[in-house]
């Protein structure tokens, strides 16, 4: 049986729907619940959420309304409306589940989204380009960003500037951080 989305009307708009916080990795029960693990440091976003976009490995968007959300062992369990069984649940399986960034959590200052800042360029407080921020590996006392063999630690102290419209970081690192040309 084909799962149905009642809530899709003709894919118009499902660009903007590309705000990534979940993704489906299994059907649970026979009801067609789907168990999505969080991709979002907010989980309790789920329970407010009307609508979400499921997007397929293959890049295929299909918009779905949400008849229900629980938790369960640190996961969602969300009913979609046109799911109705295992085998349509199935069919979801891998499928990233999207939001539109509008509705992403608003941070406090100084606080960015890692997508926001990936591929920003990094230069030193005296103007020289070390490269593009490749990766931010979190870590227990603070994040690292990548930048090419350079891992610059994330703090005030060090990060002076961030710059996203310009795509920018601005970074005064101590003595050893930055290998000597």
């Amino acid at each position: 049986m084909a799962v149905r989305s009642p809530a899709d009307s003709g894919q118009i708009g499902l660009e903007d729907w590309n705000w990534t916080i979940g993704e489906v990795v299994a059907p649970f029960g026979r009801a067609g619940e789907v168990k999505v693990r969080y991709e979002t440091d907010f989980p309790e976003r789920f329970k407010k959420l009307e609508k979400v976009c499921l997007r397929q490995p293959t890049g295929q968007p299909r918009l779905f309304s949400i008849e229900n959300v629980r938790q369960h062992k640190g996961q969602a369990l969300v009913k979609l409306e046109g799911v109705e069984s295992i085998n349509d649940a199935n069919i979801l399986r891998g499928a990233q589940v999207q939001i539109r960034r509008t509705e992403a959590v608003p941070l406090p200052p100084d606080s960015y989204y890692a997508v926001d800042l990936i591929g920003a360029e990094v230069y030193t407080k005296e103007g020289r380009l070390l490269g593009k921020l490749e990766q931010i590996l979190p870590y227990p006392a603070q994040d690292l960003y990548k930048v090419g063999e350079i891992l610059i630690p994330a703090v005030k102290q060090i990060v002076v500037c961030v710059d996203l419209e310009g795509k920018r970081i601005v970074v005064d690192p101590p003595e050893g951080i930055i290998p000597e040309e």
